[in-house]
C-alpha cells in the first residue's frame, strides 16, 4: 500500500468506530464483534444500497428447527399484537456475509428456539424492498435492527456476527436489559 492508503480493514474498523460513537448501545458491540471478525479472520462486509421487498418463507415450509420469517409488515402487526420486540434481517441474494449468517447462525438450535419464543422475525431482501430499507437507514449488509413491540427502535447490528455472540446479544435486547446497563456489564453479568 502507498503511504496514507487505508486497507479495507481498516475502513470497516472506522466505520463501525463512528457509528459506535453515534450509538452508545453499539460501542460494546461493535468490539465485541470486530474482535470476533478479526481473530476468525471473517471481517464484516459492506455493501452499498441498492434496490430492496420483504421475503416471506411459505408458512408451509417453517418448523421449530428453523426460525420463522416474516413479511415485514406482517411481522409488524405481530410484534404489536403479540407484545414482542421486532428483528428485522436486512440481506440479499449476493451477499456473501448474509449467507455465512443464515448457514451459521440462523441455523443454530439456540438461535432458533430463543427467537421463536422472544421475538418476531421479518426478513427483508434489500434488492427488492428498498422503500423499507432507506427507512432503516442501511449501508451495509447484513443488517439486523431491532424494534419495539410498538415499532420504536432499539438499535441496529450492522455485520457478520457469530451465534455464540448473537445469543447474548438477543438476550440483551429481549429481557429490557438495554434499558438499564451497557452490553458489556451485561455480558460480565451473564459471565
Amino acid at each position: 500500500l502507498a503511504t496514507g492508503e487505508t486497507t479495507d480493514e481498516e475502513k470497516i474498523v472506522i466505520r463501525w468506530k463512528i457509528t459506535a460513537d453515534r450509538i452508545p448501545l453499539l460501542q460494546p458491540l461493535a468490539f465485541l464483534v470486530l474482535t470476533g471478525a478479526l481473530l476468525t479472520g471473517a471481517f464484516v462486509t459492506y455493501a452499498f444500497l441498492v434496490p430492496s421487498v420483504a421475503l416471506a418463507a411459505d408458512p408451509a415450509q417453517q418448523d421449530a428447527k428453523s426460525v420463522q420469517w416474516l413479511d415485514y409488515h406482517k411481522a409488524r402487526e405481530q410484534a404489536r399484537t403479540e407484545s414482542k420486540p421486532l428483528l428485522i434481517n436486512f440481506t440479499a441474494k449476493w451477499c456473501k456475509y448474509c449467507k455465512k449468517m443464515k448457514a451459521e447462525t440462523y441455523t443454530d438450535p439456540e438461535v432458533i428456539a430463543y427467537l421463536r419464543e422472544n421475538y418476531v422475525t421479518a426478513l427483508v431482501d434489500t434488492d427488492k424492498e428498498q422503500a423499507i430499507a432507506q427507512e432503516y437507514f442501511v449501508r451495509g449488509l447484513p443488517t439486523i435492527w431491532f424494534l419495539t413491540s410498538e415499532g420504536e427502535k432499539i438499535t441496529n447490528l450492522p455485520g457478520f456476527v457469530d451465534a455464540p455472540t448473537f445469543r447474548l446479544i438477543l438476550s440483551f435486547i429481549a429481557s429490557g436489559a438495554y434499558l438499564e446497563t451497557t452490553f458489556s456489564e451485561y455480558m460480565e453479568a451473564e459471565g
